[in-house]
């Protein structure tokens, strides 16, 4: 016979299990709550200025922009951590 207190455990574990599932499951969504579908990006090597600015991938990467798939070269805002965030000795 399994005891309660096992059995309390594995209760716990299948409940902190469907937690986990249903928090992987809802961060597919955008900010209007809609899932993007978005085609696959062409695959080009970064450091080939020929390849990168071809009329195939320019016209996918302005397509992917205009879908809400990807957002335009160089305009990727990045925040500044606060100081609690940026590992500054605290009080």
């Amino acid at each position: 016979m399994i005891s309660p207190l096992i059995r309390l455990r594995h209760f716990r574990a299948l409940i902190m299990g469907l937690i986990g599932s249903l928090g992987l499951l809802g961060g597919g969504c955008s900010e209007d709550g809609i899932t993007p579908s978005c085609p696959d990006a062409p695959l080009y090597d970064v450091r080939d200025g020929a390849a990168r600015e071809s009329a195939q991938v320019v016209e996918q990467r302005t397509q992917a922009i205009a879908d809400g798939c990807a957002t335009p070269i160089g305009t990727t805002a990045k925040s500044s951590p606060s100081q609690n965030e940026a590992g500054a000795p605290g009080n």
